[in-house]
């Protein structure tokens, strides 16, 4: 049916609208319920208007009031199906980003994109997982590694399900890095002076049963596939702190000048683990040192080079300039 506005009296049903007929229609109206004009006749033909409604709902009108209740039912199902599938979404994206070595939403957001760069844009391989410790906190424990390019330590978290605070040379601190160095809480370390604070916040760390990752050639190899001299730092650490040793052998990296370079430079890296080894503690640093080369020698069997690491191969600020110093003295 139409809606009809009630009709209250002869005056009432008698007025036309003028040019301006609603505006004035309304005033009028507010007049006439004022002087009681209108008011308890509309209210009756209200209550009628309103009970035809009813009645046209229950009877003549039954299909159409089974398609509303259809749709309104639809609707509310699809809306209740849309916030149930919403909740489980992020129910599941939050799980998978706490899935992560440091357990918050934060370190999931840069784990995951990690794992993603290294799988795809480094063509990351691992062989030996099932040398790997499972656990989140399994210290306190060494890892190891040769180190082939810039990008390594990336590679190396990037197999790990736990969170490595890496031991660096200072000089290799660049200051655009530096929000990278205090989110994972990097301990730096001076060449010339190697019992300074930065070993002794190595061992703290390593006492209260974390994971510390070094790099003990102390420089890139250079060239590629040779072992240079592991520095006593290492032995210094597992002599004081008597810690397991992980050891990790990096593979296929292109050598790249300079080593930061590797970051934006596509890869194919495969990354061996070996199994967890307890080297002698009671041996002095250097020999400690020395018995781990032997085994990566042992492993890979490449060449071992008795010359440190040369201050061009370390990637750190001033490398490039420091070899071409050294390159102008021996040509001169």
């Amino acid at each position: 049916m139409m809606w009809r506005w009630p009709a209250t009296s002869s005056s009432v049903r008698g007025r036309t609208r003028t040019a301006s007929g609603s505006t004035r229609e309304r005033a009028w109206s507010r007049r006439a319920w004022k002087r009681s004009a209108i008011g308890r006749t509309v209210s009756v033909r209200l209550c009628a208007n309103f009970a035809e409604l009813l009645a046209d709902w229950a009877g003549d009108s039954a299909p159409v009031r089974k398609r509303l209740l259809t749709s309104a039912a639809v609707s509310v199902a699809l809306w209740i199906i849309a916030g149930l599938a919403a909740l489980v979404f992020a129910g599941f994206v939050t799980r998978w980003l706490l899935d992560n070595p440091w357990g918050n939403v934060a370190g999931g957001l840069l784990y995951r994109f990690g794992r993603g760069y290294t799988l795809l844009f480094q063509g990351l391989r691992v062989r030996g997982a099932e040398y790997m410790p499972k656990v989140r906190a399994p210290g306190p424990l060494i890892v190891v590694a040769n180190h082939t390019a810039g990008v390594d330590p990336l590679l190396v978290q990037a197999v790990c399900p736990f969170p490595i605070r890496w031991v660096m040379a200072q000089d290799m601190r660049h200051p655009w890095l530096e929000p990278i160095w205090k989110w994972h809480r990097v301990i730096f370390v001076d060449r010339e002076r190697p019992t300074s604070g930065g070993l002794r916040e190595a061992v703290r760390h390593l006492n209260d049963g974390g994971v510390l990752g070094i790099f003990p050639e102390g420089g890139l190899e250079r060239p590629a596939k040779t072992l240079r001299p592991f520095l006593p730092g290492v032995g210094v650490l597992v002599r004081k702190t008597k810690a397991p040793v992980l050891p990790l052998l990096i593979e296929g990296g292109r050598t790249v000048d300079p080593a930061w370079a590797s970051l934006w430079r596509p890869g194919r890296f495969t990354v061996h683990i070996r199994e967890p080894v307890e080297l002698k503690t009671d041996h002095a640093p250097n020999e400690i040192a020395a018995e781990l080369q032997n085994l990566y020698r042992e492993w890979t069997g490449w060449e071992v080079s008795d010359e440190p690491a040369p201050p061009d191969a370390r990637g750190g600020k001033g490398s490039s300039k420091r070899a071409s110093r050294r390159s102008s003295q021996e040509s001169s």
